[in-house]
């Protein structure tokens, strides 16, 4: 995930690493007048288009709608929502139509705030409503343990973001959602005991609820027949774990730790490939 050119070098590493599991792009800027490619400064689209094809990578754009006085349209989110999409790659594109680009950061430089006029939505609304949607993106829609089918995912999505608009104007668009692979045979067979639409509550909307029974994981979604439940845990949690503790855990839920060296390196393999939001 980045924002600006961050979210552009984040389409460049994806199509050079293949543990890339999905993109958060936060209004990126692709090259421009501002900054023309050339050598050394190679556009990210042709690498989004390449790992929208081949891999269908889910994408999620947040585009600011008056950032054209620091973002040409002609590279701004736009472009990237329209490459990933053409590719058939799921994207969720949401817009804020009251943000400039700056108002996604915690603290803006003085001197490019020179050059860039915040919009009527406040900064700390920008952010939240981003960091629910990168929430909500990615355990739904990346997470390979994810067991929603997709039109589960779509539902959820359209729910989010149509609960989003209370905090600020927007607009939400879902294209190629039926094109996810994290979704386990069941699930897209819709069996009755996975949760129905509106059990889902992402982290920036408050506790997340769980389904009845004893056959779920305390987020919604039960656990999946022959496999480990996910946990919930936080970083200093896991990391009061011994480190035995740790591979045995990844064991349990076909994880290799074989690469992790360090106790440090076991708990974030641990974080995403074995929990829950905690």
């Amino acid at each position: 995930m980045g924002h600006s050119r961050g979210a552009k070098l984040s389409c460049l590493v994806a199509d050079q690493d293949p543990r890339v599991q999905g993109l958060c792009l936060i209004d990126p800027v692709d090259n421009s007048s501002f900054g023309p490619q050339g050598v050394g400064y190679p556009s990210a689209l042709p690498a989004l288009q390449e790992v929208a094809t081949k891999r269908q990578l889910p994408v999620l754009v947040v585009g600011a709608a008056l950032n054209t006085d620091v973002v040409p349209v002609e590279a701004n989110w736009r472009r990237f929502t329209a490459v990933a999409a053409a590719g058939r790659a799921p994207v969720w594109e949401v817009v804020l139509k009251g943000s400039n680009h700056l108002q996604f950061l915690d603290k803006q430089m003085p001197l490019f705030s020179m050059f860039s006029t915040n919009g009527p939505t406040l900064d700390e609304t920008v952010r939240e409503i981003t960091q629910t949607c990168m929430v909500a993106f990615t355990q739904l829609a990346c997470c390979p343990s994810s067991q929603y089918s997709s039109a589960q995912v779509q539902t959820l999505l359209a729910e989010e973001g149509e609960a989003l608009k209370r905090l600020a104007p927007l607009d939400c668009s879902l294209q190629n959602i039926g094109q996810l692979r994290t979704v386990s045979a069941e699930a897209a067979a819709g069996t009755s005991s996975y949760p129905q639409p509106g059990s889902y509550s992402s982290a920036g909307r408050g506790s997340s609820s769980s389904t009845s029974g004893s056959s779920g994981n305390g987020y919604g979604r039960p656990a999946s027949p022959g496999r480990a439940k996910l946990v919930q845990a936080s970083y200093n949690q896991l990391m009061n774990m011994r480190v035995k503790e740790l591979k045995r855990l990844l064991q349990e839920h076909g994880v290799d730790s074989s690469d992790c060296f360090e106790k440090e390196e076991l708990v974030k393999r641990v974080l995403e490939r074995c929990t829950l939001a905690a």
